[in-house]
């Protein structure tokens, strides 16, 4: 009992804290941390946690599942990282990885994009299913780290880093240390985490620390673009050479075709890929938030180690046309309105929706010192679009097609932040800020193989880049469009261009959906289902690659419905067996897709 009194404990087992306190101190470390996780992931003490036996190995694991590109890239940099620790890591897109393979290691990290309204990327949905399913394992050997990207102007933030973290916490792995979730200026939360996951590992005995060579390394195959000059954090001053209305007279879209340039950018790009501008808030709604705040223009305020004019902080750096539900809670925390209550508690996306900031004080007035307002505010955020050329025949070029956004209501019109800057405020000559943003998961096969292109609306945009790319380079594939618009006379984007690649014979077939020129509307997953016979034959038979581009609420919903119902009849399978040809072909890259 020497021992207990000289530690100061109350045990209940002498004879195990002897054990304990003889062993080495490398083990001693180790038993600490599994300690300390146990405790915050607060698992029941009779739970079984399998620990690697002495001298074995305990091996690592990271995972991504990613859409654009950003996972992949943080999971990389770990991987690397982790090498120059010395530690050993296996690298992994969740497509790549079979569920009971998870019994075979000891930690996971795990880096989960999430886009859209909370939907998990497309090379990892099949995964995650399978994690909540009956099959799962248990996983009471695993310790696990989620860092989780999302965007907060979206309700199910982070969506999929908490599904991850939910699904292993059900099969009783335990948190190695609390999920970070990132929005869309993840990088110096990145950055840490990997810092934090490489210490944590140096502190640990894993049995498998060794010199990392190329052996080592399981990079994923899908490789992103080389390092260019200019990135987010420093990007491209293009120039604007044409903004272009290319929707008609009366048309219910506002649709434009903007080209910019990239001359002396040293920018490589490919068709799939986007590019992010970094555009500046209007002057008059900035002036409009500030008097309503009741701060004055010229007052100076901190931010992130700089000092701003709080217009022009406003104008720059914070985040005016987006709301989201933290925000209004955190505004609703000064003002105490019944009403704002209200819509929290009933209709708040609904709310979010049509309103922006502006519309907080002309609906709930208040006023607010300047340091509130910053802290209400998010970073500015860039906003991404589908590239609409390819680089093999516009070079110096980046062309795009965009709606002008805009919602109304009661208190006025409220604009989009870079359609509107883009179109509206720019002119010809004058800069704006870009970088390239990757897309490795939206790219196009090889030249032989034929490609099924699903584009309604500025959805078209990459299928643009793709047929030009097919064209300068001959490629021998067959081209096939599915596009839809509201009205042919008015609405059919690049038809000139669609014209002359039919009678070249680059574009094999076009088949179109313009939902209002008849009493039914008829959309693009209409033309699947009229074509089906065909549709399949190119899938199954000719072993073609389809593509889906556009709003993902409801067109890239149905429009996989359809294909699901496709499969099925033509293909003479089951449900269930529609929706495993369906994960082949994403599985093999042959069914990708780029929604929003």
């Amino acid at each position: 009992m020497t021992l207990i009194n000289n530690y100061g404990l109350q045990f209940a087992e002498p004879e195990l804290l002897e054990k304990i306190i003889k062993l080495p101190d490398h083990e001693l470390n180790w038993l600490s941390g599994f300690c300390a996780g146990l405790a915050k992931s607060k698992l029941n003490p009779q739970q079984s946690i399998q620990l690697p036996e002495q001298g074995s190995v305990a091996k690592v694991i990271v995972l991504y599942a990613s859409q654009s590109g950003n996972a992949q890239l943080i999971a990389e940099t770990l991987q690397l990282k982790l090498g120059e620790a010395n530690i050993t890591a296996d690298l992994k897109s969740c497509e790549q990885i079979k569920l009971k393979q998870l019994k075979d290691y000891s930690l996971l990290f795990i880096i989960a994009a999430t886009h859209g309204e909370g939907e998990a990327p497309d090379n990892s949905i099949d995964f995650l299913e399978l994690l909540h399913s009956k099959k799962a394992p248990a996983l009471a050997q695993l310790q696990h780290a989620v860092l989780a990207l999302g965007d907060s102007s979206y309700e199910f933030f982070c969506q999929t880093g908490k599904d991850f973290e939910q699904a292993l916490l059900n099969l009783n792995s335990t948190k190695l240390f609390q999920r970070t979730d990132c929005d869309v200026d993840f990088e110096e939360q990145a950055d840490q985490w990997i810092k934090d996951v490489v210490s944590k590992l140096e502190t640990m005995d894993l049995g498998n620390k060794q010199t990392l060579t190329t052996s080592n390394s399981n990079v994923a195959s899908t490789s992103l673009q080389p390092k260019m000059a200019y990135d987010k954090k420093h990007p491209y001053m293009a120039s604007v050479l044409t903004v272009q209305k290319i929707t008609g007279a009366g048309s219910i879209k506002d649709t434009y075709h903007v080209e910019l340039s990239i001359e002396n950018s040293g920018f490589q790009y490919s068709a799939g890929d986007f590019i992010g501008i970094w555009a500046i808030n209007q002057a008059q709604l900035v002036s409009q938030i500030l008097q309503h705040a009741k701060v004055d223009a010229d007052q100076t305020v901190s931010f992130k180690d700089d000092v701003y004019n709080i217009a022009d902080l406003l104008s720059t750096k914070l985040e005016l046309t987006q709301l989201n539900k933290k925000l209004l809670v955190a505004y609703n925390d000064i003002a105490e309105n019944k009403q704002l209550t209200s819509i929290l508690e009933n209709n708040v996306q609904q709310y979010i929706e049509k309103h922006q900031f502006i519309d907080l004080f002309i609906d709930f007035p208040t006023t607010l010192n300047v340091e509130q307002l910053i802290a209400l505010l998010s970073p500015l955020k860039p906003r991404l679009y589908s590239i609409a050329s390819s680089q093999q025949e516009a070079e110096d070029e980046i062309h795009l097609t965009i709606n002008a956004v805009s919602e109304s209501n009661a208190n006025g019109i409220r604009n989009g932040l870079a359609s509107n800057y883009l179109i509206h405020q720019l002119k010809e000559n004058e800069q704006v800020a870009i970088y390239i943003d990757t897309n490795p998961n939206f790219k196009l096969p090889d030249h032989d193989n034929n490609i099924i292109l699903i584009g309604p609306g500025t959805g078209i945009a990459p299928f643009r880049s793709f047929l030009q790319e097919r064209d300068s380079l001959k490629a021998k594939g067959k081209n096939w469009i599915f596009f839809g618009n509201p009205n042919f006379n008015t609405d059919f984007l690049y038809q000139a261009e669609f014209k002359k690649y039919l009678t070249s014979g680059l574009l094999t077939r076009i088949d179109l959906a313009f939902s209002r020129d008849q009493q039914n509307k008829i959309y693009v997953q209409d033309k699947l289902l009229e074509n089906s016979a065909q549709l399949w034959h190119w899938l199954d038979v000719e072993q073609a690659s389809i593509y889906v581009c556009g709003d993902i609420k409801r067109m890239a919903k149905d429009v996989e419905k359809t294909l699901l119902t496709v499969i099925q009849n033509e293909g003479g399978k089951t449900e269930v067996e529609a929706k495993g040809y369906l994960k082949y072909l994403r599985k093999n890259k042959r069914y990708q897709r780029d929604v929003y």
